[in-house]
Order: structure tokens, then sequence, then C-alpha cells
């Protein structure tokens, strides 16, 4: 019987470390995640973009904010759904008003992953034009790469 119990003890702090770390995962991902995006798969090149997320269990909003290739700032909200693998799927939804943004002529969709060890996280994945048409060949698609940014712990 003491047999069986040690491996119920493993099995259940196996189980535990898991969910917690799924549970850190996930509000790791809150805050700012600066980088890049491409115009294209196979482009090198990219483009400033910053997104800032909240979670609020699988549940994710928050604000992107990209510089397009004629040097435009444009500024939208997101929402989108967090999967179990840390993996998530977001949504431009609306562009935000200010002096600074200037008209966006599409909205985007972003399937990103989270990656990372004990010095870098990052969020890379791509991204594509919401159109009805998800099989045109003039949809724009691209990548991304982003880098948490440093909390200041003052």
């Amino acid at each position: 019987m003491k047999y069986f119990s040690k491996y119920n003890f493993i099995l259940f702090i196996a189980t535990f470390l898991f969910l917690s770390g799924n549970i850190y995962g996930q509000a790791f991902l809150e805050g700012s995640w600066k980088g890049k995006y491409t115009y294209g798969i196979q482009n090198e090149s990219g483009y400033p973009f910053e997104i800032f997320l909240r979670i609020d269990g699988r549940k994710i909003t928050g604000r992107s904010y990209l510089v397009t290739p004629d040097k435009r700032k444009v500024e939208m909200d997101i929402s989108g759904y967090l999967f179990q693998d840390l993996s998530f799927i977001i949504e431009e939804t609306a562009i935000v008003k200010s002096p600074e943004t200037s008209e966006n002529t599409f909205f985007r969709k972003y399937q990103l992953r989270f990656k990372g060890d004990i010095w870098t996280k990052s969020l890379d994945g791509y991204w594509q034009e919401i159109m009805e048409n998800d099989f045109d060949k003039t949809r724009k698609v691209g990548k991304v790469l982003l880098i948490k940014e440093k909390e200041n712990k003052a």
C-alpha cells in the first residue's frame, strides 16, 4: 500500500505543477509586448508593432499599436481567446481615434503563441487581413515577433 500512495503523491505534485504553470503563464501574458510585424511570410524586414494584453480567464482584450509602411501610426482595440497551450487568437475590433492615429484600411486577425525560458519571453506567429473571402489572392498576410517588455519594479 505504501508503494501505491507514493505514486499517487507524485501524480498529485505533477498535476499541481502543470496547473500552476498554466495559471502563471496566463498572468504572465498580461502587459506590453514590443517587436515587429512583416508584410508577407518570406519578408524579414518589418515595421514597429506593439500590443498590450489583459487576460480575464480565457478572454483577451487590449490594444495594438503599429506603424504602417507609409509611416502612419494605427491604434486598434483587440479581443480574442486564450487556449490552454498558451497560444491565442486575437482580432482588431475597432480603430481608436486620436490626433496621432490615421485611418486604417483593414482589420487583422493574429494567431500567436507564447515561447519562454528563463531569460526571454516572446510571442510569435502570423497575421492576416480579415475579409469575406479567406482565399482571396489579394489578402494581406505577414508574420509577428514580439518580446515581453520589462516591468518597472520601482
